[in-house]
């Protein structure tokens, strides 16, 4: 499924409208988006949704949304130049717990080609251009990104976690949309850490007045 701006903003709108999100209580925020689902089954939105719901627990990308909406579509654009160098910048953890979220939730659009791994849902194609982070804050102070190309629907994820955690390089698994990938190969590694970093340095940079137009 290619990302079309304006496709993704009714899909955020209507989640957004069904009210099913809690921010104290995201297990029954779940239970609540069944119900609705169900109950308008012939609406596209709710199509897609019992379709994620079958694929399997991860349902990040459909909170996303729904947060999403609620912080007015917020997204971060920037050029390769300072992509790249956000990249290449190891935040430092103790610094990014002092800042307040810029938004509970925003994209951020990364320039073509920084980001390249396979696609795992269509295992044997060539690779593709990860360039849409999906960050969510969630209300207990933890963070999660959902990284994904705009053609396509596979979505890499990470989180929740605290920024200690969320900054490292360490883990071993591939988390995506179906499940776990541990036999992932480094691409897909690289481009959950990378995207790591390039979210704290974005964050960093928010918190400059100076250094947001």
């Amino acid at each position: 499924m290619a990302w079309v701006l304006a496709e993704q903003i009714e899909v955020a709108t209507t989640l957004h409208t069904a009210g099913f999100l809690r921010d104290d209580d995201e297990q029954g925020s779940v239970a609540r988006l069944r119900a609705w689902a169900e109950v308008n089954a012939s609406n596209p939105t709710a199509q897609w949704v019992l379709q994620r719901l079958r694929l399997g627990p991860v349902v990040e990308p459909i909170l996303w949304f729904a947060c999403w909406a609620r912080s007015g579509f917020a997204r971060v654009t920037m050029g390769h130049r300072l992509a790249a160098a956000l990249i290449a910048t190891q935040a430092p953890a103790d610094a990014l717990e002092e800042l307040p979220a810029p938004w509970p939730a925003y994209l951020i659009e990364v320039p073509h080609g920084l980001f390249e791994a396979r696609d795992l849902m269509l295992p044997g194609t060539p690779r593709v251009s990860f360039d849409l982070i999906m960050v969510r804050h969630t209300p207990d102070g933890m963070i999660r990104i959902g990284v994904r190309p705009r053609e396509g629907a596979v979505t890499l994820m990470r989180g929740p976690l605290g920024w200690e955690e969320f900054v490292t390089d360490d883990f071993d698994t591939v988390q995506a949309m179906g499940g776990l990938y541990g036999s992932a190969d480094d691409l897909h590694h690289r481009v959950l850490t990378c995207a790591a970093r390039l979210t704290a340095g974005v964050e960093l940079e928010l918190s400059d007045p100076r250094a947001v137009r």
